[in-house]
């Protein structure tokens, strides 16, 4: 079980948030939870102007892949403190929407001022606009942040943790807000005035989906719009096309006349993905990724990410940071694009031990249907 602590306060003024989510955090640890804690106050966060930030990102990428999330703060003035605001701003970020969704979330809120409680509230609320399931709150007054190591009060704050920790183990179901909110990246042509519709090229129609996330309904479209593509590319070239030549996961989307070429085993396309590896991504980033496939074409194999560069390696590696065990079908999906590493170990298509953290890394750095 991965639990991700995200912790904003006023740097100076933390009115004792950082030392609750440190007792929090020494809780779920003795209960065999593996837990992250991200200070948001460290990172370099501009307020929402419609751009996704990189850091944001990666912090909603390790919520995305954890059991829960935990957001810890300062209340002023009935709502958190302005470095929170800040980040909870990038939610609106549509290809955000789905991030927290079906996610237990936990508000902890410290105040001088008595308001850590309607803050908590607040936070709740619009998490549980974004499909998140409100899991709680710890709100501890100014009465309270002199006497964090009193023994009665830190079992308080311990009774909280394991409360979260229960909510977690028994995967209790909820009644949840589906979301379907966020600044959209692809604005539509809203003037009245304009008589006719603007017509797209089919060849055109993958540049405007975002395929990093997406839900039920937009795979369903994809899967449609691949069959078109499919079938105006047969007629176009006189060759038949995959599903996994249609569509591409990055933005330069399909380019008519684009021909992938056919790799004949999972194996081989495995071994291929040091050439689709793009090291300015990397930055210093060291890591082994063990793969083993199971099926008619099964095999042991691993990667090996140092300095910039990208080797892959047969057999299994005595240390790997990461290893990923799946179904040969699986792994092809994969590779093809019809699934990230994330979204597959998130429906439990695949199985991981180790930093599966890594796997948003592994998404990011491989660019395989180029």
């Amino acid at each position: 079980m991965t639990v991700i602590m995200v912790c904003g306060s006023i740097p100076g003024y933390d009115s004792g948030i950082v030392s609750v989510m440190k007792i929090i955090e020494n809780t779920l640890n003795e209960l065999g939870v593996n837990t992250e804690l991200i200070n948001v106050s460290d990172m370099d966060i501009h307020y929402f102007d419609g751009d996704k930030m990189t850091a944001v990102e990666n912090v909603f990428n390790k919520i995305n892949a954890a059991d829960g999330a935990i957001f810890g703060f300062n209340a002023v003035l009935s709502a958190p403190c302005a470095i929170m605001q800040t980040f909870i701003e990038h939610f609106n970020f549509n290809i955000y929407t789905n991030f927290i969704d079906g996610k237990k979330c936990l508000a902890v809120a410290s105040s001088q001022d008595g308001s850590e409680r309607k803050a908590c509230d607040y936070l709740l609320d619009i998490i549980t606009k974004f499909g998140g399931i409100d899991a709680g709150k710890v709100a501890v007054g100014a009465e309270y942040i002199g006497e964090l190591e009193n023994r009665g009060v830190l079992e308080i704050i311990e009774k909280y943790a394991e409360d979260y920790y229960r909510l977690i183990r028994q995967e209790r179901k909820f009644l949840q807000h589906k979301p379907n909110m966020g600044i959209k990246t692809n604005v539509k042509n809203t003037n009245k005035n304009s008589s006719a519709k603007k017509k797209i090229k089919v060849e055109n129609l993958l540049e405007q989906i975002d395929f990093t996330s997406f839900n039920e309904q937009q795979e369903q479209e994809i899967n449609e719009i691949t069959k078109i593509l499919s079938s105006q590319y047969k007629k176009s070239s006189g060759k038949q096309a995959s599903v996994s030549d249609m569509y591409k996961k990055n933005s330069d989307g399909f380019k008519k006349g684009d021909v992938v070429a056919h790799i004949e085993t999972i194996r081989q396309k495995t071994k291929s993905l040091p050439h689709y590896f793009q090291p300015q991504l990397a930055g210093e980033l060291e890591a082994v990724i063990q793969i083993n496939i199971k099926g008619n074409d099964k095999f042991e194999g691993y990667i090996e990410i140092k300095n910039g560069k990208c080797d892959y390696k047969e057999g299994i590696h005595e240390t790997p940071d990461v290893t990923v065990f799946s179904d040969e079908n699986v792994w092809d999906d994969v590779l093809n694009g019809r699934y990230t590493t994330q979204k597959a170990f998130m429906v439990g298509q695949l199985k991981v031990r180790g930093n599966f953290v890594l796997l948003t890394r592994f998404d990011q750095l491989f660019k395989i249907n180029e």
